[in-house]
């Protein structure tokens, strides 16, 4: 192996030279008449940074256990395999040395590359994928050691201190890294890394060869369109692609995700997600299609419960998913009490029935798509759909009094009304104008209001024309502004008006989150 290389493994058992041979010599010639550099750093150990891709990884069952796999490491590391030997000219059957090992600490994982290469036609063992354990004994020229790890998985052995594990991690590194003779590329979410698994092993690894200065390249300047590609991936493990052609479909939950995945995949315009319960699983399923999407320049709204309303367990991890889902691109909007399950794609797809979108539970779930413009608009329409999406990004977000978020609730009349995160702050229905500037402005007309009265109920008045008029509601009375548009005589009358007519109600209860779920079984 090449001394940059053989470096890396003294670090962990004796020592080790690398051989300057006549015959080395040849074959170092060898492998540089076939070896792709183009694009690539020339050094022989290249650590390639995969924190730009948000990816979030995927737990699988293995047996009683559970494993992971990462749909787009996986991908980058397939897309490098077959970029560094582009020129290399392929033998007809297999090859008698592999040229390229791409190496991981998961089983799944590396059965996801196998699928990978079989689908893109390499299938000759010129690039071989395994676990570091079933690679021991062999050599390539090349290795691709690609350590899955991520979000939102921090309780892996990989970022463990104790004795016994760190002398683990050495022997699965030492293995690992003299398995290339001329290149070693390492792949991995190195921030993360080093942020979840501080005095661990690979903390240490990746400490070493940063202090090297080896070269770190972002995972997106090798495959730009890496999101893309990871949606093949996905494609593979469900099922192929689908041609739907009926206007109505009813399907159970174990073929929804297919369908739907393959409609976020088509999607142009927007995508809107009513789901008041995530799940880490099914996130990590659906994130690669919906990061996919926002990187072809689709909107995408996720409408779910509010933060206040998750028990004290669960709290930190919906804000976790929730800002993994913002970093991406996705908007998020919080709605109390919602219990909608609704998914609309573009302006024609619409997905209803009884299954959380972005979870999914041990009993049986069924939904419906369709695909009708006119079904659509209508279900838009009842939920008033588009004024809750015009809101986001504009003052009307944030409460007017502290400042805070704006969440809707679900209301008794209209499908929601607008309240300030802080319990007893801020209310408006749907129809209410926005006080700009903390003042309320004629919802016909846009001018100046004062208090009066509108036969016997105290309202508010346009100053210009008299017969615009709008409700009087006792969020109004927290904005020093309109509070002092009332005459001190008048205001007793009003408050006694508003807890006659609208009185005080209590804040909901938190809710019970559904029961945890399963986890997805790929392989």
């Amino acid at each position: 192996m090449e001394p940059d290389i053989a470096d890396i493994a003294n670090r962990y058992y004796g020592i080790l030279k690398s051989p300057n041979s006549i015959g080395r010599q040849q074959e170092k010639l060898e492998f540089g008449k076939w070896y792709d550099d183009s694009l690539l750093p020339d050094s022989p150990v290249v650590l390639i940074n995969t924190e730009s891709l948000n990816a979030w990884v995927t737990s699988v069952s293995k047996g009683n256990k559970s494993s992971r796999l990462n749909f787009l490491s996986a991908s980058l590391s397939v897309n490098l395999g077959e970029r560094v030997i582009s020129k290399l000219k392929i033998a007809d059957g297999k090859e008698k040395d592999s040229k390229v090992l791409i190496i991981s600490p998961y089983r799944p994982h590396t059965k996801l590359i196998d699928l990978l290469l079989r689908d893109i036609g390499i299938e000759n063992d010129v690039i071989r994928a395994g676990t570091v354990h079933s690679f021991q004994g062999s050599e390539a020229d090349i290795v691709i050691f690609d350590l899955v790890v991520d979000e939102p998985h921090f309780r892996v052995n990989l970022f463990m201190n104790s004795p016994e594990i760190k002398e683990q991690m050495r022997r699965l590194f030492n293995v690992a890294v003299t398995r290339a003779k001329f290149k070693l590329f390492i792949v991995g979410d190195f921030k993360y890394c080093l942020s979840k698994g501080k005095n661990s092993e690979l903390a240490d690894l990746l400490r070493f060869l940063m202090e090297r200065k080896f070269p770190i390249i972002d995972a997106l300047n090798i495959a730009p369109r890496l999101h893309q590609e990871s949606l093949k991936a996905q494609r593979i493990v469900v099922g192929d692609k689908i041609d739907l052609k009926e206007e109505r479909l009813v399907v159970t939950q174990e073929s929804f995700y297919k369908y739907l995945s393959d409609d976020i995949e088509k999607s142009k315009d927007q995508i809107v997600i009513y789901s008041p319960f995530i799940t880490q699983d099914r996130m990590s399923y659906l994130k690669p299609q919906l990061q996919a999407a926002i990187e072809r320049g689709v909107d995408i709204f996720l409408i779910t419960k509010s933060l206040q309303e998750r028990n004290k367990t669960e709290k930190s991890i919906y804000r976790e998913l929730e800002d993994h889902l913002s970093k991406i691109g996705v908007v998020i909007i919080h709605k109390v009490r919602m219990h909608e399950k609704v998914i609309f794609i573009d302006d024609d797809i619409l997905w209803t029935g009884s299954l959380n979108p972005l979870s999914f539970s041990h009993t049986q779930e069924i939904m419906e798509r369709r695909q009708n413009t006119n079904v659509q608009q209508d279900y838009k329409n009842v939920l008033r759909l588009p004024e809750l999406l015009d809101c986001m990004g504009k003052p009307e977000s944030k409460c007017p009094i502290c400042g805070s978020e704006m969440i809707a609730a679900e209301g008794k009349d209209d499908p929601y009304y607008w309240r300030c995160v802080n319990d007893n702050c801020f209310t408006r229905g749907i129809s209410q104008e926005y006080p700009i500037g903390g003042e309320l402005t004629c919802a016909k007309c846009g001018s100046s209001v004062e208090f009066g009265y509108w036969g016997e109920e105290p309202c508010w008045r346009c100053v210009k024309n008299r017969r615009h008029h709008q409700k009087l509601y006792r969020s109004h009375l927290k904005l020093p502004k309109m509070q002092s548009k009332i005459p001190k005589r008048e205001y007793k009358k009003a408050m006694k008006y508003l807890d006659t007519t609208y009185p005080a109600k209590t804040v909901n209860k938190q809710e019970k989150p559904n029961t945890p779920n399963k986890q997805m079984t790929l392989f």
